[in-house]
């Protein structure tokens, strides 16, 4: 069965976001990435800061993105 165009897009959507986050993870050293996923899981830790940090390092990520991922929208793949 085919799925209807709009869980299509809401599925390309979701995945785009979840690539973002798992393609900075994977461009890290490995203290680098524990320590980034730490900081994404530590909710003590303002989106914001997380934000500017990884763009100072380069890296596009957003407020909303670590919002999301804090409220489980989506996952880091394995």
């Amino acid at each position: 069965m085919v799925a209807g165009l709009l869980t299509e897009i809401k599925a390309e959507k979701r995945d785009e976001r979840k690539k973002r986050i798992d393609d900075i993870a994977d461009q890290l050293d490995d203290k680098d990435r524990k320590e980034f996923l730490a900081a994404l899981d530590d909710h003590t830790i303002p989106a914001v800061s997380i934000v500017r940090v990884m763009q100072r390092r380069g890296f596009k990520l957003s407020e909303t993105m670590v919002s999301n991922w804090r409220r489980g929208l989506y996952v880091r793949s394995e």
